[in-house]
């Protein structure tokens, strides 16, 4: 999935939300394509207010509307001077995620979507999961979410993979999304019955034997997974490496020595057994690290 016709960019007008605007814009630029700034006029608080209250004011929901339609188009204008970029402005009404993923059902023209990092410390979220966190496992296409003010096109990206057809994708859309920056495909393999050793259950020389074999095995896997993407990568220059180590631990330690501002990392489907057993160490990079994170849809 390339970025070709549209990108959906959600804003509740924050800072947090900025970043996402701004990113989404730069991205627009580079690929010509359209960006459309979305607001989602969040619907409980008026349905709880109807409930509470006995009587509305005539055209509340007009009242505000207007405001936020106005401050909008602000926006875009500013957004289409600064980029010279086609911008459009849509308003819905309903749950955050919800809606944005009901957008993107509706319209195949969107590429992706960019939105801001979760909100810290909020009970909702922890039980609900968070607005980014159900696009990711919901939405019809792929999720951006920007934790960092921009400071230009992404200049190093970790792609990690597992060597399934969805982490392929990651690679190929991290080349598509980030043509000039430098694409690091890292795998992290865990290696057997290791934490037996620590307590001296097996013999040391067992244990790095068992290690060695893991690792082999693991380069192995890595030369045959960048064979397959060799069309794809062309004489784009990418590196690939194996370490030891557990995933959604790794992943973020690994960003930071290369200095990554993008991680790309592929979301497992839309079925909820997938997504809770694949879709964790997306999940946990997304809420934890804080690098931007495209999870790519397949």
């Amino acid at each position: 999935m390339s970025l070709s016709n549209r990108i959906l960019v959600a804003t509740d007008f924050s800072e947090r939300a900025d970043s996402a605007v701004q990113r989404a814009a730069l991205l627009a630029a580079s690929h010509g394509v359209t960006l459309e700034l979305l607001h989602v006029i969040y619907d409980l608080p008026l349905t709880r207010a109807k409930r509470v209250l006995t009587a509305m004011p005539d055209g509340l929901e007009n009242q505000i509307m207007k405001p936020v339609s106005e401050h909008l188009e602000q926006l875009a204008g500013k957004l289409r001077k600064q980029h010279n970029i086609s911008v459009e402005t849509n308003i819905i009404t309903g749950r955050p995620a919800t809606a944005i993923a009901e957008r993107t059902g509706a319209s195949p023209a969107i590429d992706m979507i960019a939105i801001g990092p979760h909100r810290k410390a909020m009970l909702r979220n922890a039980i609900m999961g968070t607005t980014a966190q159900n696009l990711v496992r919901t939405a019809g296409c792929n999720t951006l979410v920007v934790k960092n003010e921009p400071r230009g096109d992404y200049k190093r990206v970790l792609v990690p993979v597992d060597f399934s057809d969805h982490a392929r994708q990651a690679v190929i859309e991290a080349l598509r999304i980030a043509p000039d920056a430098s694409i690091h495909v890292e795998h992290v393999f865990e290696v057997p019955y290791e934490h037996y050793a620590l307590y001296g259950a097996i013999a040391e020389d067992a244990a790095e034997s068992v290690r060695s074999a893991s690792e082999q095995q693991a380069r192995e896997d890595m030369d045959e997974f960048m064979q397959r993407l060799a069309p794809e990568i062309g004489r784009r220059e990418v590196h690939a490496e194996v370490h030891p180590g557990y995933p959604a631990a790794d992943i973020d330690r690994r960003a930071e020595e290369l200095d990554a501002d993008l991680i790309v990392m592929g979301a497992f489907g839309q079925s909820d057994i997938t997504y809770a057993l694949l879709g964790s160490v997306t999940v946990s990079v997304m809420l934890n690290s804080p690098r931007d994170l495209l999870a790519i849809r397949v």
